[in-house]
């Protein structure tokens, strides 16, 4: 059980005008992605993922952190009418990171382990931020936060080590990671999730 506390692509060519040359790299990365966890209980193995992006100079607007959650800890939620369309696994409202239920301290303090840190491009970055909100409903041992987060990190071409895929299963470190959130949500049906994307 988790708490939540309370542009154009950087790089891209200009594709109308051919020939355009791409942003200058000094002014857009490369990005550091650090993916890092904390434990969701002391008395469990479980751990929860997010990754947080620093980008220089002009691409900064992409920095923050990126985690999975159930979409009901948004902070433009509403529980929808339809009971059974409640809860789905998406990310989490940017800018308002999760923190372990047992922990009364701000999200910054809380004990965290490093698990890889990549050096991306600015492109990846934006796929890696990209809101989403997937057809599973979240359930802490199912489909979860690994699940939605573990998606993102493959669309933006990001290789998740192997010991983190590998520790999936209600036993393992990181339930979730080994399972199918589904497909993605068009944004124009979010609503009738209680996701309202203001």
């Amino acid at each position: 059980m988790v708490l939540a506390l309370a542009a154009p692509g950087c790089g891209r060519k200009d594709e109308g005008r051919a020939g355009a040359a791409a942003a200058s790299p000094a002014a857009c990365g490369p990005c550091t992605a650090t993916l890092a966890s904390w434990a969701v209980t002391p008395f469990a193995p479980g751990r929860h993922m997010f990754v947080d992006l620093d980008c220089p100079g002009a691409a900064a607007r992409l920095n923050g952190r990126v985690e999975y959650t159930s979409v009901a800890l948004r902070e433009d939620y509403e529980s929808p009418d339809d009971r059974r369309l409640a809860g789905r696994v998406g990310r989490m409202t940017l800018g308002r990171h999760l923190r372990p239920a047992f922990h009364s301290g701000d999200a910054s303090t809380v004990p965290v382990r490093i698990e890889e840190t990549y050096t991306i491009t600015c492109d990846q970055a934006e796929v890696l931020r990209a809101d989403r909100v997937f057809s599973a409903r979240y359930a802490l041992l199912g489909t979860n936060s690994s699940s939605g987060l573990r998606r993102a990190l493959e669309a933006a071409g990001m290789k998740i080590p192997d010991r983190i895929l590998s520790a999936g299963g209600a036993l393992g470190e990181f339930p979730g990671i080994d399972l199918d959130p589904g497909p993605e949500i068009p944004r124009a049906q979010w609503a009738r999730y209680g996701v309202l994307a203001r």
